[in-house]
């Protein structure tokens, strides 16, 4: 039994039965829906698009919503980036197979899955029909892997020939593409307090699988400082490269910024609007905001509100924090990691904000009034 914490809500997630009820009600639809119509929108809105009661959809959301994959406030449903992820990651799974296949396929009887375990142990090779039951490692009975392997033969993912059982090349798909869902459910749940606050549209081409070698650090109530005494403990004076996006102003963060900056390394960052102006304000801190102070230094600004912050040291290390307005208080949630391809990611994702963002030497007063406007 595959199982996951919920860090939003303290509870176990078992991850085949939360793929089985995603497929096996309409409970994808309402999510896809959620992603889809423009944002916020409403329960009301998800019924008449999907053509269900509105009692049924709000039921799915009170689900969807626990795990992280849709937000509910005053001014209605909006999706996450969680949601948005989940959504793509199901899609390209139910490209190998059905969607009653994937149900059938993920049913539990009494806690026990013998489906997903005979299509494994079959897809491992050749079993002789009086040794494939023994062979599965649920022991299900002959009679119920026969019943099972009926199916699989019509489903056209096993054929059996002189009592011999053999996979197909598509048994063998599904399993991939069955695996690489589950994977990804899995991290998205793990990592749910993250992904809810990450703006859906910094998510394009997250490798989610590879979140499992990253770490989340996340700001409560009891420790609202958690999120910024670990990125002050990622400044490194002994790197080569600093590069982050800042949509925070926090002055101890900055003190130690500067402290990177007068130990030479070569440094570049991206504030948002808000952070510059608040920069701009202080003397103590202008150096933030000022390419002119310290030749290893260029700054950039955007031109217009963030809620997104990256740290990138040099190419082996990525923090990525977001956060919002929704929940229990403004708190961020960061992930650390080593992982090549999340780092890669990040890489990425700063990049294409320091390619939008504005040369700090250029006059803000000309630029656009879109300032105030966010960008989730």
């Amino acid at each position: 039994m595959r199982q996951v914490t919920n860090p939003l809500t303290g509870e176990q997630f078992d991850v085949q039965n939360g793929i089985n009820t995603l497929v096996d009600s309409d409970r994808l639809d309402v999510l896809v829906a959620a992603n889809e119509l423009r944002q916020p929108t409403t329960p009301q809105q998800i019924a008449n698009h999907i053509d269900k009661t509105r009692q049924s959809v709000s039921d799915h959301l009170q689900t969807l919503r626990k795990h992280g994959l849709i937000t509910r406030h005053e001014s209605g449903i909006e999706r996450t980036a969680g949601g948005v992820l989940l959504a793509e990651y199901a899609d390209e799974c139910l490209e190998n197979l059905s969607r009653d296949q994937l149900s059938y396929l993920t049913r539990s009887n009494n806690g026990v899955n013998h489906r997903m375990s005979t299509l494994a142990t079959i897809c491992e090779g050749e079993y002789r029909t009086s040794d494939l039951s023994d062979a599965i490692s649920t022991t299900p009975s002959r009679s119920t892997v026969g019943r099972i392997t009926e199916n699989f033969i019509e489903f056209g993912w096993s054929t059996e020939d002189a009592s011999v059982h053999r996979p197909t090349p598509k048994a063998k798909e599904v399993l991939l593409a069955y695996d690489e869902l589950a994977n990804a459910v899995e991290q998205i749940v793990a990592k749910a307090n993250w992904l809810q606050r990450l703006p859906p549209k910094d998510a394009a081409g997250l490798p989610v699988p590879a979140l499992k070698n990253a770490s989340v650090v996340a700001s409560d109530s009891n420790r609202p400082d958690r999120v910024l005494w670990n990125a002050l403990k990622l400044c490194d004076v002994n790197i080569s490269q600093f590069r982050c996006v800042s949509s925070i102003y926090n002055p101890v963060l900055f003190e130690v910024y500067k402290q990177v900056l007068e130990s030479g390394v070569d440094s570049e960052s991206v504030l948002d609007w808000s952070t510059y102006q608040e920069i701009e304000e202080k003397e103590e801190v202008d150096y933030a905001a000022d390419a002119s102070q310290y030749e290893n230094y260029e700054p950039r600004y955007l031109d217009f509100v963030h809620t997104l912050g990256v740290g990138l040291y040099d190419d082996r290390k990525a923090a990525v924090g977001a956060y919002n307005e929704l929940g229990d208080g403004q708190h961020i949630a960061m992930i650390i990691t080593s992982d090549d391809e999340l780092v890669t990611w990040a890489t990425t994702l700063y990049e294409e904000y320091w390619d939008l963002a504005i040369h700090a030497l250029d006059d803000p007063e000309k630029q656009s009034s879109s300032r105030n406007s966010g960008s989730n």
